[in-house]
C-alpha cells in the first residue's frame, strides 16, 4: 500500500473507533489516507472523529436526516 492514496469507507459511524483503528493500520502500511466516507453519521454534530480530528469525514446521511424521515410528513 505504500504511496497509495486511500479513502476509508464505513457503513455507520457513531464514535469513529473503527475508523481510528483502520486509519492506524493503513497508515502503518504506508498509505496516505485522504479521508473517510460513511452511509450514516450517528454522532453528535458535524462528522468528526475525536481520535483523528485532521481526517475529513463525509456522510451520505446524518442522524437528523433519519430522525426526520422516521417522523414522517409534518
Amino acid at each position: 500500500m505504500r504511496g497509495r492514496r486511500v479513502l476509508l469507507v464505513e457503513d455507520v459511524i457513531t464514535t469513529g473507533g473503527a475508523v481510528v483503528d483502520a486509519l492506524a493500520e493503513v497508515r502503518a502500511a504506508g498509505a496516505d489516507v485522504i479521508g473517510a466516507v460513511c452511509a450514516i453519521w450517528r454522532g453528535e454534530g458535524p462528522p468528526a472523529v475525536r481520535g483523528a480530528p485532521e481526517l475529513p469525514i463525509r456522510a451520505a446521511f446524518m442522524r437528523a436526516d433519519l430522525e426526520k424521515a422516521l417522523a414522517g410528513p409534518s
